[in-house]
């Protein structure tokens, strides 16, 4: 999804995850109106999501932040949740271990896992927000922009999780973008707000020639940008 700043994207992203509530119209999950589900409860129907600020918790570890991601799906009661006992404590452990073998070795961080977050640098620190989004096991995973401040090797490391998030796990991704080269690349289908209506629709290729589109957002010097990643 991409747009020019103030298009709606992110307001978009809130409505779908629970933040805003419409005012009007229905948004469908799996062909469930979920517009009055509280945003915890559609956490745990499968969406997930990562902020254009990093959201995490500065003085916990890395491991400890990803854990939070996972709780969601935890079933202890709140008793033996409490003293840490039976049934909290086995769902606990096996909650790590998921954690550290399908989530901190496939996105690489497996050498920070021990280090609090702010101690890390700021690429680390989003592929941290990815792990978390990811342990909550979504169906659906919204990027708001992942890749915002990122230098070009730390993109290109993102954009492979991308891909591989949706082509080995089978996850559909809906990203949020302002960077053109990683639209076009990676993108199967590309929507187009522009003051909070669609404008444009379809694969990179007839986006990134959309009259609408190259007048509203990308321009010449844009269009000449993503059609070099074409």
């Amino acid at each position: 999804m991409i747009g020019p700043n103030g298009a709606g994207k992110t307001s978009l992203f809130n409505a779908i995850s629970g933040f805003y509530r419409p005012d009007r119209g229905a948004i469908r999950f799996d062909g469930r109106d979920i517009g009055r589900v509280p945003a915890s409860r559609r956490a745990g129907l499968g969406l997930a999501r990562t902020f254009q600020n990093v959201s995490l918790f500065r003085g916990m570890t890395v491991l400890d932040n990803i854990k939070l991601g996972g709780h969601s799906r935890l079933r202890a009661g709140a008793l033996s949740a409490m003293w840490y006992l039976g049934r909290a404590r086995a769902e606990e452990m096996r909650l790590r271990a998921e954690i550290e073998r399908d989530v901190i070795d496939f996105l690489e961080i497996d050498h920070i896992r021990g280090l609090p977050i702010g101690a890390l640098a700021y690429g680390l620190q989003k592929r941290v927000e990815l792990a978390r989004a990811l342990a909550m096991r979504p169906k659906v995973l919204l990027l708001d922009e992942p890749v915002a401040g990122m230098n070009r090797e730390e993109t290109e490391d993102m954009a492979r999780f991308i891909l591989d998030i949706q082509e080995e796990r089978g996850i559909t991704v809906m990203l949020v973008e302002h960077d053109m080269g990683l639209v076009m690349d990676i993108s199967n289908h590309v929507v187009v707000l522009n003051f909070g209506r669609v404008i444009a629709s379809g694969t990179p290729a007839e986006v990134r020639a959309n009259p609408h589109v190259i007048e509203a957002y990308l321009g010449k010097k844009g269009a000449r940008l993503a059609g070099r990643h074409a």
